[in-house]
C-alpha cells in the first residue's frame, strides 16, 4: 500500500503480501521511510523503485542482492546496511493478505472527508507551516491537492469569503448569487 502524502503524518502502509508498497519511499516501517532514515544507501542503491516483495526476494539479509549499489560501499555505509538489516529481522511477509492503508486518526472507522477536513481546520496553525509537503505530492489526486491548498489559504467560495469579497450583498440572505 503506498501512502497518501497529504495524510503523511496520519497514515501508514500495513504490508502484506509488499507488491504494492515501496521499500525506499513509503512509510511503511517505522515513523519515516527508509529513504529518509537512510538516504545515503537510497542514493546509492541500485534498486531505488523496488517494492517489498521484490526486495524481499533479492535477499535483505547482510550481503543479499537487495542492497545492490552503484559503487563499493565505506565501512559506516556498510554499518548502515547492519543497521538496516537488523530493522528487517522481526518483518515477515504474509503471503494471504494484501496491502493495505491505516488512517491513524481514526484506525476502527478509517479514512472519511470529514476526518480529513477535522484534521485540517482543527490544526491549520500546524499544518501551516508544511502545507507544501502534505498538499502536493504525486500520490495525492490533483483536484484533492486544490481544495487542501484552497481550504487552508481560506480560499474557497464560501458564503463569508463572498461577502468579504463584495461579491454577495449582505441582504441577499436566501440566495448566494443574490437572486
Amino acid at each position: 500500500m503506498c501512502t497518501c502524502y497529504f495524510f503523511f503524518y496520519k497514515s501508514v502502509c500495513k504490508v502484506g503480501k509488499g507488491a504494492n508498497t515501496s521499500f525506499w519511499k513509503d512509510r511503511w516501517l517505522g515513523d519515516i521511510p527508509l529513504c529518509q532514515r537512510f538516504s545515503r544507501l537510497f542514493d546509492l542503491s541500485s534498486y531505488k523503485s523496488s517494492t517489498v516483495a521484490e526486495m524481499f526476494s533479492l535477499g535483505w539479509e547482510e550481503g543479499g542482492l537487495a542492497w545492490g549499489c552503484r559503487r563499493r560501499l565505506w565501512d559506516w555505509e556498510e554499518e548502515m546496511i547492519g543497521e538496516c538489516c537488523r530493522l528487517l529481522d522481526n518483518f515477515v511477509l504474509q503471503t494471504d493478505v494484501h496491502d493495505r492503508w491505516q488512517w491513524l486518526h481514526d484506525v476502527a472507522g478509517g479514512y472519511t472527508v470529514r476526518g480529513a477536513y477535522y484534521i485540517l481546520t482543527s490544526q491549520a496553525q500546524h499544518i501551516r507551516d508544511d502545507r507544501g509537503e502534505l498538499v502536493w505530492h504525486k500520490h495525492v489526486p490533483l483536484n484533492v491537492s486544490i481544495l487542501a491548498w484552497r481550504l487552508l489559504r481560506d480560499r474557497l467560495l464560501t458564503r463569508n469569503n463572498l461577502l468579504r469579497r463584495g461579491i454577495v450583498q449582505h441582504t441577499a440572505t436566501q440566495c448566494v448569487t443574490g437572486c
